[in-house]
């Protein structure tokens, strides 16, 4: 292979094809982590929605009960 005129050894071919591929691998490895972290701030996100989904339910209820008991002693 030649560069610039000059003949470029297979050495540094392959030097240089292993760096390529060892900075795809990082860069791989940060996007996974990137990609984990997100779904774990998603699920944490996820149950505090339903708490307070349940909350709001439990409130609910509680108002209704009280209305009906208001109803039934008028």
């Amino acid at each position: 292979m030649k560069v610039d005129g000059k003949k470029l050894k297979n050495d540094e071919a392959g030097y240089a094809l292993l760096y390529a591929l060892g900075a795809i691998v990082i860069v791989s490895l940060v996007m996974m982590g990137i990609f984990l972290r997100a779904r774990n701030n998603f699920l944490q996100i996820s149950a505090v929605d339903q708490l307070t989904k349940m909350k709001d339910v439990k409130e609910y209820t509680f108002q209704e009960a009280s209305m009906k008991i208001k109803q039934t002693i008028e």
